[in-house]
């Protein structure tokens, strides 16, 4: 969708540009929000506001599938509401409240069926069957999102948590 605005901008002795109050208002823009800037197939500059689930999600896909290979688990990568990729491609859905509460008060959760701790709900609506589970928030510069691990096998080994705490830094070292 092209939204044609007829306003002209030129670039001052730096290569600025002031983005009119008007589309600042209409995308929502704030001083100091992140623009993603594009040149398309025909060289023509996007100015994009950026948004974090999308990278997340990109990263996800990156990471998402060699990490449930590794571990033999089912993997979601969330953002503070939802799922936005899982391995294997299985699920999506909107996460509870106790997975919301995690990632914003940045700790690692884990619990597994034979040490009768308790296994949390992840999604809403959707029941995952598992018997041990790993949640690892993915801060930045503020709380993005969660890689959640749902096993079958009872217990899952420190390196397992400790994998997934390094992916996490990993992450957070990619966007810093």
């Amino acid at each position: 969708m092209n939204k044609h605005t007829g306003m002209i901008r030129k670039l001052d002795d730096v290569g600025r540009i002031v983005i009119p109050k008007e589309i600042r208002k209409y995308l929502k823009l704030d001083e100091g929000s992140p623009l993603e800037i594009d040149i398309n197939e025909t060289g023509q500059v996007v100015l994009k506001k950026f948004d974090e689930a999308d990278k997340l999600e990109k990263f996800a896909k990156v990471f998402g599938l060699a990490i449930s290979k590794y571990m033999c688990s089912l993997v979601l990568f969330t953002d503070k509401e939802k799922v936005v990729f899982s391995s294997p491609n299985v699920t999506s859905g909107k996460i509870t409240a106790t997975i919301h509460n995690v990632i914003m008060e940045n700790f690692t959760y884990y619990a597994c069926e034979k040490d009768k701790t308790n296994l949390v709900p992840v999604l809403i609506d959707v029941n995952l069957p598992y018997k041990s589970i790993i949640i690892v928030p993915i801060v930045s510069e503020s709380p993005i999102g969660a890689i959640v691990s749902l096993s079958d096998r009872d217990c899952e080994e420190m390196q397992s948590i400790k994998f997934l705490e390094f992916i996490s830094k990993v992450y957070s070292l990619l966007e810093g």
